[in-house]
């Protein structure tokens, strides 16, 4: 990004300096165009010579900017690619959880959403009846302890790439509601550090779907 901007303030500089000439050719003669051959013939080789030079400059500026383009959009191109292999891991990862509880065994989508349950059960009961709950508890806890710590690392590796807006909407856009719950709830302090990201993990605002993003 830093290199676009110099690349636009060289582009600026270059037309003040293509510009000069004229601003300068006018203010000279500000009573009408010179009558005077010579004057033509100066301004002429100055113009001439400096627009040349400014010209070519121009063409070198244009094929190095259309390279780091061509760059830019190669980065994109990977990160997104890298994005979404990790999208599908977490997805694969999560479709093996496996909890067993006293009264059942969970997969998948339902151990996330019975680790919520827990979450809220845990913030209301009696403390008298703490003691039955926290062993079911250790065992959801430690099922989804891995696949938060994946959501976390794909949140830090969004953070890093060129686009962290459209990736971040990206990736949000395949987190169901349970599993942001989930996630907040166990790394919490990884959110305190984001200000305002918390809100918007859990915000009921409709992210765009994976399908419309790679159209």
């Amino acid at each position: 990004m830093k290199t676009k901007k110099v690349l636009k303030y060289i582009t600026i500089f270059s037309l003040i300096i293509l510009i000069t000439p004229l601003v300068l050719y006018f203010y000279k003669f500000n009573e009408g165009l010179s009558s005077n051959d010579q004057a033509w013939s100066s301004f002429g080789s100055y113009f001439g010579g400096v627009s040349a030079a400014l010209f070519s400059f121009a063409s070198f500026i244009s094929v190095l900017y259309g390279l780091i383009r061509n760059e830019d959009i190669r980065i994109s191109e990977n990160e997104e690619k890298h994005l979404l292999t990790l999208i599908d891991l977490l997805g694969r990862h999560k479709s093996f959880i496996h909890c067993r509880t006293a009264e059942e065994d969970l997969y998948s989508s339902q151990v996330v959403e019975r680790y919520n349950n827990m979450l809220f059960n845990i913030s209301i009961i009696d403390k008298n009846v703490m003691s039955s709950i926290i062993p079911p508890y250790i065992q959801l806890d430690s099922s989804v302890n891995v696949y938060c710590n994946l959501i976390i690392y794909i949140f830090e590796y969004i953070f890093k790439t060129s686009n962290v807006q459209k990736y971040m909407d990206l990736f949000l856009s395949q987190l169901s509601e349970s599993d942001r719950t989930c996630v907040v709830a166990k790394k919490i302090s990884f959110f305190e550090d984001q200000k305002g990201f918390m809100e918007k993990l859990m915000s009921e605002k409709q992210f765009i779907t994976l399908k419309n993003m790679k159209t």
